[in-house]
């Protein structure tokens, strides 16, 4: 399994715009995928105020690459959503079952 984690930092200005698209559009961009196993979304708490996350689960290596493509170690990014994005990271785990 892969665990795939999306952290976004927000400019605070758009924080009504961008939570009504995060918690919509990015949900729905892999919510039908193959190989999704499970999506969770953050918001942020008073320690990282403009910080959120999205948090999924895949299958297997395959499984995202069918989803994100080629360049699966790049965000895949609603189409209207770059432009809430101060900042980002994307990084992926194996899950270990141990």
């Amino acid at each position: 399994m892969i665990i795939r984690v999306f952290k976004v930092t927000i400019d605070p200005n758009h924080r009504t715009a961008f939570e009504k698209k995060f918690f919509t559009d990015s949900v729905n961009t892999v919510k039908d995928q193959a190989g999704l196993i499970s999506c969770q979304l953050g918001k942020p708490t008073s320690a990282d105020p403009n910080d959120y996350v999205m948090i999924t689960h895949w299958r297997d290596k395959d499984s995202l690459i069918a989803f994100a493509g080629k360049d699966w170690k790049n965000p895949v990014i609603p189409k209207g959503m770059e432009k809430f994005s101060a900042n980002f990271t994307l990084e992926h785990y194996e899950l270990h079952q141990g």
